[in-house]
């Protein structure tokens, strides 16, 4: 699905949020990088959890026509950052197959404050309510372009994606459109995971 589209307006855009320029966007997608986190609705930040891992990340070098899960066509634009992930926790996959999930959300942080909460959580120093506190101190429900110097530390998996064009699409890893119309795309997954 895409994580950011060039142009579009998400939902804190009547806040002062401006659309992102193809130009913030491969920044961003850039900076994930050095992250590779997915979570489930941006709690990463509060519970240290991860429920997937990134498969493949690139930038649209063109604007491309994708199908969406339920089977309507989206045109996205050059600069759309696009993301593949594999979900490895078993209660984010079902919630995925109950529709519970129906795009990507980026959580944006300060590069300082993102840094330490990867550290902490890989030297294991803090306890969980200390890096819960941590974590508290540090999240601002603000905008991005306030974010000073900003990172994406996470893609969540979400149910109301803020760019409300961030739909799931029939898109394999190698960057090219599945524009098929198998409308059973379950049963296929299901098949896929043995169960």
């Amino acid at each position: 699905a895409p994580v950011m589209i060039p142009g579009v307006p998400d939902c804190d855009f009547d806040r002062g949020e401006p659309p992102l320029t193809e130009q913030q966007i491969r920044y961003f997608e850039k900076t994930y990088h050095d992250y590779h986190l997915n979570d489930d609705e941006h709690r990463f930040e509060f519970t240290g959890q991860t429920i997937g891992k990134p498969l493949e990340s690139f930038i649209l070098e063109k604007d491309t026509d994708l199908t969406l899960l339920n089977g309507s066509k989206k045109s996205y634009p050059r600069g759309t950052w696009m993301l593949s992930s594999r979900i490895t926790d078993p209660v984010a996959v079902q919630t995925a197959l109950d529709g519970g999930y129906t795009g990507y959300s980026p959580t944006v942080k300060n590069r300082e404050v993102a840094d330490r909460l990867i550290s902490a959580l890989k030297s294991e120093i803090l306890t969980y309510p200390e890096f819960m506190s941590a974590c508290k101190s540090h999240s601002i429900d603000g905008l991005i372009k306030d974010v000073v110097d900003p990172v994406v530390l996470s893609v969540s998996l979400t149910k109301k994606p803020c760019q409300h064009h961030s739909k799931f699409c029939k898109h394999n890893i190698s960057g090219e459109n599945m524009a098929n119309n198998d409308p059973d795309v379950k049963t296929k997954v299901l098949a896929a995971l043995g169960m």
